[in-house]
């Protein structure tokens, strides 16, 4: 979950116990996020497939690594 207006990301369980908990530094903050589970991709697919989003239309990324649409 992204705290809108904050540096701050969390997951939580269905039951509200918290998973994980990120906090970006100075003005830094982030937008959207989705879990990969352990074993999906490698961490350098998912670089390279994050920088293919910065730099190509959003249709150019592989549906195996973007957000399954």
């Amino acid at each position: 979950m992204y705290w809108g207006g904050t540096n701050r990301m969390t997951e939580r369980t269905p039951a509200n116990k918290g998973v994980l908990e990120i906090k970006f530094r100075g003005d830094r903050f982030g937008y959207r996020a989705f879990p990969i589970p352990r074993g999906r991709i490698s961490a350098r697919q998912l670089r390279r497939a994050m920088d293919a989003v910065v730099s190509t239309n959003r249709e150019d990324v592989p549906r195996s690594v973007g957000d399954g649409r």
